[in-house]
């Protein structure tokens, strides 16, 4: 009931702030190297992570300084991100939100970019409260409170990275988008974690199969009767396999894992995606470890539910991967028999190209 009544106020504010906006016109501006743009991208990590494809060309190839406004939930994907700059935390409440307007408005940026492709009423205020700046966002129904905005791709084409690309395209900025990925960067202490373990569970260097179990949702949950019969389908190769889970999926990982291979679950996120990094190939029902895998080119074979999405907007970028997909809201008619012979070509095209190389 609260939650119905939260999104009830919300569609209210927003409704009220369309309707007495006087717009936000003006011309676009000419950057130059060394200008201050503003990125907005609040809420998931993923979400974050999709963002910095656009924040490496925007900075590299653009010769931009790049400002991120994020919060505490995702403000940490940013932190070791070479193109950025600066990073703000969006504070909450009326108080905070006010104090956030002040704080931004000090920098005068030129230029500021909403990065979320659907509407938002914390950022639409925060678009209408910024002075002196052009903003530049999606077409998603808001458009009155934007100087501009660009059509959202093809959903059956092209990935949410690419859409974001487009604010690149905007700018007139020339780079290969062959040549851009995610961006993720763990900390010194998080890849000596992952050295040592590795140098443990793998002293022979042989090919490392990670599989993640955990999701952040129980309905992306693939059940322990399927992972434990993906555990099953490798052994017969000449790799090591470890299970990746978060601490509180522990207990999940034990019961498929049976004391045949090894456990990790990191207690950071930053570890987490130190350990994807040194895989050979990783198994995930989780996008923000696709994009992690991304990150580091790791090939990835994905199971994903595709419910009420269309497209293929949250498929990883400049990797190998496969995927199958379910249009349920869960796993729970997804057997491993569905995804059994699929898995098993990529897995093994893998495990003969290493062999080879």
């Amino acid at each position: 009931m609260l939650k119905e009544m939260e999104v009830a106020l919300r569609h209210f504010l927003l409704n009220f702030l369309l309707i007495f906006s006087k717009g936000r016109k003006g011309t676009k501006p000419e950057l130059k190297a060394g200008d201050k743009i503003l990125l907005i991208r609040l809420n998931r990590i993923g979400d974050a992570l999709i963002t910095t494809p656009l924040i490496e060309v925007l900075s590299k190839f653009g010769g931009f300084e790049i400002f991120v406004l994020a919060d505490r939930k995702n403000k940490f994907v940013f932190g070791n991100n070479p193109y950025v700059k600066k990073i703000f935390e969006f504070q909450k409440g009326f108080a905070g939100f006010f104090r956030t307007i002040k704080m931004l408005n000090k920098f005068n940026f030129p230029l500021v970019i909403d990065t979320h492709p659907d509407v938002s009423t914390t950022v639409s205020f925060i678009i209408a409260s910024l002075k002196n700046t052009f903003t530049l966002s999606f077409a998603k129904g808001n458009e009155k409170i934007y100087s501009e905005t660009i059509q959202i791709l093809n959903k059956e084409k092209f990935r949410i990275a690419e859409w974001l690309l487009q604010f690149a395209d905007y700018l007139n900025i020339d780079y290969s988008k062959k040549e851009i990925n995610i961006t993720y960067k763990p900390g010194a202490e998080s890849l000596s974690f992952a050295e040592k373990e590795i140098a443990k569970i793998n002293p022979g260097e042989k090919f490392l199969f990670g599989i993640n179990i955990s999701a952040g949702s129980e309905a992306r949950f693939w059940g322990i009767k399927n992972f434990t019969k993906l555990l099953n389908s490798v052994k017969g190769f000449n790799v090591v396999t470890i299970v990746l889970c978060t601490p509180s999926d522990v207990e999940k990982a034990e019961i498929i894992a049976q004391g045949r291979c090894p456990i990790l679950a990191p207690d950071t996120f930053d570890k987490f995606a130190a350990m994807i990094s040194k895989l050979d190939l990783l198994f995930t029902p989780d996008t923000s470890a696709v994009h992690l895998a991304s990150a580091f080119k790791i090939p990835i074979f994905e199971i994903y539910v595709k419910y009420k999405i269309t497209g293929n907007e949250w498929y990883p970028l400049n990797t190998d991967f496969d995927i199958v997909t379910t249009e349920e809201p869960n796993f729970n008619n997804l057997s491993f028999e569905k995804v059994e012979k699929k898995f098993l070509d990529f897995f093994q095209k893998h495990l003969t190209n290493q062999m080879t190389d």
